[in-house]
């Protein structure tokens, strides 16, 4: 006589063979004997008939690698694409700040000319923002600089030919 229905030997012997019993249905994720992981899930059938009959429990056994392969595999393209908005973030972000630096790197390019003596320096404003406003008033502040050095040298130019003047009107009288 054969027997219809075999135990598995986790069942009669293994990790399955502790199946909570006060439980009726869950799933437990062990590693049987030859090492690989599984998960079983399990449930308890109702009792049927007229007698009663009952008590049984159905396991179901699969390998863990096999269940969750989708959900590994989906975590794997979010990752993927994680990485790659990362990566778009921080370029878009690099070429964002080079963009809005360009400008004030200009601004102290002209900045150092004009502390260098050369008051003819402008900046050409390339945007309608804080920084276009900035260079419009560093030219302005450059024109000015230029405006009263021109006077001073001029001042200076008239002191010179007055002083001129009359040293020769001393050397006349002497």
């Amino acid at each position: 006589q054969a027997d219809l229905l075999a135990v598995h030997k986790d069942v009669s012997s293994g990790a399955l063979r502790m199946v909570p019993g006060g439980t009726n249905n869950g799933h437990l994720v062990y590693t049987d004997a030859n090492g690989h992981m599984l998960m079983a899930g399990y449930t308890s059938l109702a009792t049927y008939g007229d007698n009663q009959a009952g008590g049984w429990r159905v396991i179901s056994m699969a390998s863990y690698q096999t269940i969750m392969k989708p959900a590994d595999e989906s975590f794997d393209r979010m990752m993927e694409i994680l990485l790659a908005t990362l990566l778009g973030a921080g370029v878009l972000g690099a070429w964002i700040a080079r963009r809005q630096v360009k400008p004030l790197l200009k601004l102290t390019e002209g900045a150092k000319k004009i502390a260098a003596g050369n008051y003819q320096t402008r900046v050409v404003a390339t945007t309608h923002d804080e920084i276009g406003e900035l260079a419009n008033t560093f030219n302005w502040m450059a024109e000015a600089m230029a405006k009263k050095t021109s006077e001073r040298i001029q001042a200076q130019e008239a002191l010179s030919r007055v002083n001129a003047e009359l040293e020769q009107r001393v050397g006349q009288r002497t």
